[in-house]
């Protein structure tokens, strides 16, 4: 049952992102964003759902809960873009192994509305989304990575260039000290 719910799940998904009609109509954070917040699966099996269009405070609040520390540090301040703004990012995942070293790692995922073309605005919104969480030493542990995805049907030029360098895996545009991936949906 379950292998048949996830396969109509995903031809669903498939209509709203590739058929003509219902991409051009679908939008992002209504109905996209609803759908994939309950079925994170999508992502990795490995990964459980830590954060849902909350601002990054909050994120910070459930990574510190994650990692079994103080929440209260979390009222120590916003987390905050370098221009002072809230940044909110659609899906926060997580995940631990446990090893010797106790691993955490973090998923940060920007989903945009399958008629939108990935621009590097987009990218630069996702490198400072990194930056902020990355910069604020609330966050910082040595047992945490840290990885955020920007998913979209298309891109611009500059963004494909970008997710195909010869140094990086397919799809990373940034490495260390998080890394940055840019996903086509039919990546996913």
């Amino acid at each position: 049952r379950k292998v048949g719910d996830r396969l109509d799940f995903i031809n669903g998904l498939n209509a709203l992102l590739f058929d003509k009609m219902t991409r051009k109509a679908t939008k992002e954070r209504r109905q996209l964003h609803r759908i994939l917040a309950q079925e994170t699966w999508i992502f990795g099996e490995e990964w459980t759902l830590t954060g849902d269009d909350q601002r990054l405070t909050e994120v910070l609040k459930q990574h510190l809960s994650l990692l079994e520390k103080d929440t209260e540090l979390a009222e120590e301040g916003d987390v905050l873009l370098d221009d002072g703004r809230d940044g909110i990012p659609d899906l926060v995942l997580g995940r631990r192994l446990q090893t010797g070293k106790n691993e955490f790692h973090q998923l940060v995922v920007e989903l945009k509305r399958p008629s939108h073309r990935l621009a590097d605005e987009d990218v630069s919104q996702l490198r400072k989304y990194a930056a902020a969480i990355y910069n604020d030493e609330r966050f910082s542990q040595k047992n945490v990575t840290w990885e955020f995805w920007l998913v979209g049907n298309d891109m611009q030029t500059v963004v494909d260039q970008m997710r195909n360098q010869p140094h990086f895996l397919p799809g990373v545009v940034q490495e260390g000290p998080y890394r940055l991936v840019v996903k086509k949906w039919s990546e996913v």
